[in-house]
């Protein structure tokens, strides 16, 4: 997944660019979503943790974010690889199409469970006036 650095969503519409200006719409669309991703990592420290705890939420998301890349760019790795030896989609094809997908899989599951603590279905109400 990646809140890496991009909205990632995008990447599967990505993979069904035909030329250069199908492209560049896409990617111009995936840049104005990703602007959202730093304030709403904010938002959502904000909303869970204590004022003197956001420095080091902070710093451990975007720190998850960087170690991300790592296991993210090891995995694209491999799916181009693969698309090289094997055939099949192009490289650049296939890695957009994982990116994205699971991307969405990882936004239904983040809507499923975040919010704030006053919204979320998943703590008790006791939990919930602790939060």
């Amino acid at each position: 997944m990646g809140a890496r650095e991009d909205i990632e969503h995008l990447y599967a519409l990505l993979g069904s660019a035909q030329n250069w200006t199908h492209l560049m719409a896409v990617r111009a669309l995936q840049g104005f979503f990703e602007c959202t991703i730093s304030p709403g990592f904010l938002l959502i420290i904000g909303n869970w943790y204590r004022t003197e705890e956001h420095a080091a939420r902070a710093l451990f998301w975007q720190s998850a974010n960087a170690g991300f890349g790592i296991i993210s760019d090891l995995v694209t790795y491999g799916i181009g690889q693969h698309a090289e030896e094997h055939g099949g989609l192009e490289p650049w094809r296939g890695i957009s199409l994982f990116l994205g997908s699971s991307t969405l899989v990882a936004a239904l599951v983040c809507f499923a469970l975040l919010g704030s603590p006053r919204e979320v279905r998943w703590m008790s109400k006791e939990e919930k006036r602790m939060a």
